[in-house]
């Protein structure tokens, strides 16, 4: 796997020439750095046993070795599925490397959903956002969890493992068609709707808005019906 971070820091063992906690391949804070992983844990360990090692790790730097020969696995991780997330991925998946996007909403978006006009060209938001959005739910190297978020991140470079929590939608998301009629049937209409910033209400039962990824209904646990 890839994963993509910015000003990425690792742990380097006391007593190894180090102070500690060093930035990865000098860490200039000006220049984000993509990290490459490998969360199979092919490198092994550290002589203490506290942390593993990175595969092609050099003991006290955070150099690799050449001529290592490790198996990497070539694969990315987005974490947020806005416009930038969104468009990164795609790039991503262009180059042939498989992607996962985790977005915290029921659907991927972000903010440029509830735009209707972009600076400076005066745009529509939603022509230039909502193909990006169906082009990755087709694109076959990309696996969008959505309605999810990172719980922990442990390792460091060359072996990274990521533990993703995805909360319950209450609702069959292979059987959903999103066509609406759970909204419909729905009691309870006075929900304060968060995409329209607390301006309206929507059901208990409910789609963002008509072309959220995936189209798949979601029931608010904390709605009082």
């Amino acid at each position: 796997m890839f994963l993509l971070a910015e000003n990425a820091r690792k742990h380097v063992p006391q007593g190894s020439g180090s102070r500690g906690t060093e930035p990865v391949h000098g860490g200039n804070r000006k220049h984000p750095r993509t990290v490459l992983v490998d969360p199979q844990g092919y490198g092994g360990s550290d002589r203490k046993g506290d942390h593993p090692r990175p595969c092609g790790h050099r003991e006290g730097t955070a150099e690799r070795t050449s001529g290592s020969g490790c198996p990497v696995i070539k694969r990315a991780l987005v974490i947020g599925g806005g416009i930038a997330g969104i468009q990164t991925a795609l790039d991503i998946a262009d180059a042939g490397f498989e992607v996962d996007i985790v977005e915290k909403q029921p659907t991927i978006g972000g903010k440029m959903t509830q735009l209707d006009k972009t600076f400076p060209t005066l745009d529509c938001a939603a022509c230039i956002l909502t193909p990006k959005m169906v082009e990755c739910a087709q694109n076959e190297l990309i696996n969008i969890y959505s309605y999810s978020e990172v719980d922990a991140v442990s390792g460091f470079v060359g072996n990274f493992s990521v533990k993703i929590r995805k909360k319950a939608r209450y609702v069959d998301e292979t059987k959903c068609t999103g066509c609406g009629l759970c909204t419909e049937k729905c009691p309870q209409k006075k929900v304060p709707n968060e995409f329209n910033l607390g301006m309206d209400n929507r059901r208990a039962v409910y789609i963002p808005f008509a072309q959220a990824v995936p189209k798949v209904a979601t029931i608010d646990a904390d709605a009082r019906c």
